[in-house]
């Protein structure tokens, strides 16, 4: 009758170790498709905003001194200005500024 040694529980140690690890592996990927691919709500996902910028707020960050030295420089570069050009739509303007 042949007796247990040592070596002969490592390799079953190790082989149950690995065994966890694939296990523990494997719940995660499922729990993360589960919950996080399928189950996730569609007003959770990042959506691209941009808002209406005060002309207040631009002409200070571009350096002008004036609003009409401002507001000229920006139609020259073709941004859009909603209510009353007091206010840069941020969202129309996009196609001006990827040109620059």
């Amino acid at each position: 009758m042949k007796r247990f040694q040592k070596t002969d529980l490592q390799g079953n140690a190790c082989m149950f170790y690995c065994f966890c690890f694939m296990l523990t592996l494997a719940m995660f990927l499922l729990f993360h498709w589960l919950f996080v691919v399928v189950c996730w709500p569609p007003h959770f996902t990042h959506t691209r905003y941009r808002p209406t910028l005060p002309l207040e707020f631009i002409i200070p960050e571009l350096g002008f001194s004036d609003r009409d030295e401002c507001l000229e420089f920006l139609k020259e570069m073709n941004v859009t200005l909603v209510e009353k050009e007091s206010r840069i739509d941020c969202k129309a303007s996009v196609a001006a500024v990827n040109v620059l």
